[in-house]
C-alpha cells in the first residue's frame, strides 16, 4: 500500500489562490477514490479550500463568476504521478427565467425553471423588508432542480407600494401559479422566507392545504409590526383585516416577562431555550386571542420547518423571535422535523454560500464576512436536505 498526496488548486471570485491536501493510501489493487468533486450537495468542498496567501480572506468568495475549475494533482514521494480537472458551478446557465407583472399574469415576480421538461418541485422564495426580490436565491435552488418563483409581495407595480396591509391570500395565488406551470409537480410546494418573508411564508404554509417544506432565514415566527410606518400598522391583512393593531402588539410585547434571564445559549435545535419558552407561555395566558392572530398556526403544517438565524444579527432579534415558533410546536407536539440553526457570529444576511459579504457585514448587518459566509455554507445543504425532504 502507497500513500498517494491529492492537492485540489481552485482560484476564486476574487483573483484568490486556494489549495487543499490530503493523503490517501492505495488499496490492495493500486488505487485510491476521493469523492470530493462528485456530483452532489453532501460536501461543500470550496469552503473546505485554504488560502495561499495571508490577506485577510479566509473563505472561498465566487463573485460575479459562474463556474469554477479545480486542479487536482496526486503525488507520490513528492512526485507528480496524476492530474485531472473538475469543475464546479454556481448556478446552471441553463435555467430558464420569465418575469411576471400583477397586470398579465395576477402576480409579480420571477419565475425560474431548470433544464428540462421536469416534473419539477416548486419552491417560492419570498424577499424581506428592503423588496429586494430573491432572485439569486431562487437561481440556486432551479440548478438544484427545483422550480422556483421569486415573489414580489410589496414595492412595485400592482401590490402595495410599502410592508403595510399586504394580504395573505396573495401568496396562496402566487403558490397556485407555480403549481398551475406544466414543469412543476402540482402537489407540495416549498417556502423559504428570508427576513420578514420568513413570516407570510409560515402564513402560507400553514394555511396551504397540502405538503409543503418551509425554511426561514433570519426571520420571525410572530408576525411583527411594518417598518415602514411611522406609527403602528400591520403589514399582513387576512379578509381584508389587519392582522395585528395596536391594541394587540401592546398586549403581546410590552408586557413585563417574569422568565428569569433574558438570553439563550440555542444549543438545541429542536427544543425552544427556557426562557423563550417561559415566554411564549406568557403570551399565551395573557393575550390568546392576540397570539392566535399573530402567530402562524404552524401546528398546521403539512410538513418540515427550518429555521437559520444569526446570532449577531443587528436588524432584530431575529434567533429569539424565531425560537418562539420552536416554543410554538414544542408546545403543539408537532409531528414533523423542525430546527432552528442559530450560527455564532453571523449576521443578518446568510442566504447564499460564498458570496462577497464585505458590504453586508457591518453595524447594520450584524456579523463578520467570514462569519456570516460560512453559516451561509453550512447553512445551505441543511436547507436542501429539508426541501429534498419535504417535497421529493
Amino acid at each position: 500500500n502507497t500513500d498517494v498526496t491529492l492537492t485540489y488548486r481552485a482560484v476564486d471570485g476574487n483573483d484568490n489562490e486556494f489549495e487543499l491536501e490530503s493523503t490517501l493510501t492505495t488499496d490492495d489493487s493500486g488505487t485510491v477514490e476521493t469523492d470530493a468533486c462528485s456530483p452532489g450537495r453532501s460536501r461543500m468542498v470550496l469552503n473546505e479550500l485554504s488560502p495561499k496567501a495571508d490577506d485577510g480572506q479566509d473563505i472561498f468568495v465566487a463573485g460575479s463568476t459562474e463556474r469554477f475549475q479545480i486542479e487536482i494533482t496526486a503525488s507520490v514521494d513528492d512526485k507528480q504521478v496524476a492530474s485531472a480537472q473538475a469543475e464546479r458551478r454556481y448556478r446552471d446557465l441553463g435555467i430558464a427565467e420569465t418575469t411576471l407583472r400583477v397586470a398579465d399574469d395576477g402576480i409579480a415576480g420571477r419565475y425560474f425553471k431548470p433544464p428540462g421538461d421536469g416534473p419539477f418541485p416548486g419552491v417560492v422564495t419570498l424577499h424581506g423588508s428592503g423588496a429586494n426580490r430573491t432572485d439569486r436565491e431562487s437561481q440556486l435552488l432551479a440548478t438544484q432542480g427545483y422550480a422556483s418563483l421569486a415573489l414580489q409581495y410589496f414595492g412595485t407595480a400592482g401590490v402595495p407600494a410599502q410592508l403595510i396591509d399586504v394580504p395573505l391570500s396573495y401568496f396562496q395565488d402566487g403558490i397556485e401559479w407555480l403549481l398551475d406551470r406544466p414543469a412543476v409537480r402540482s402537489e407540495g410546494v416549498g417556502l423559504v422566507g428570508v427576513s420578514r418573508g420568513v413570516e407570510p411564508a409560515l402564513f402560507a404554509a400553514a394555511d396551504y392545504d397540502g405538503p409543503t417544506a418551509v425554511v426561514g432565514y433570519a426571520g420571525s415566527g410572530i408576525a411583527y409590526s411594518s417598518p415602514d410606518a411611522l406609527n403602528w400598522a400591520s403589514p399582513w391583512t387576512r379578509n381584508g383585516e389587519p392582522l395585528l393593531t395596536d391594541e394587540r402588539y401592546r398586549r403581546l410585547f410590552r408586557v413585563d416577562y417574569d422568565c428569569g434571564g433574558s438570553s439563550c445559549d440555542y444549543t438545541d435545535p429542536s427544543q425552544a431555550c427556557e426562557w423563550v419558552n417561559c415566554m411564549y407561555e406568557t403570551m399565551r395566558d395573557r393575550a390568546p386571542d392576540a397570539l392566535d392572530m399573530a402567530m402562524p398556526a404552524v401546528e398546521n403544517i403539512d410538513g418540515p420547518v427550518l429555521l437559520h438565524t444569526g446570532k449577531a444579527d443587528e436588524i432584530w432579534a431575529a434567533p429569539r423571535w424565531s425560537e418562539l415558533l420552536i416554543a410554538r410546536l414544542d408546545a403543539a407536539d408537532f409531528e414533523n422535523d423542525y430546527a432552528h440553526h442559530v450560527y455564532s457570529g453571523a449576521g443578518h444576511i446568510i442566504t447564499l454560500p460564498y458570496w462577497p459579504y464585505q458590504s453586508l457585514s457591518d453595524d447594520r448587518f450584524g456579523g463578520t464576512p467570514t462569519a456570516n459566509n460560512r453559516a451561509a455554507i453550512t447553512a445551505w445543504p441543511r436547507t436542501l436536505d429539508h426541501l429534498d425532504q419535504g417535497l421529493r
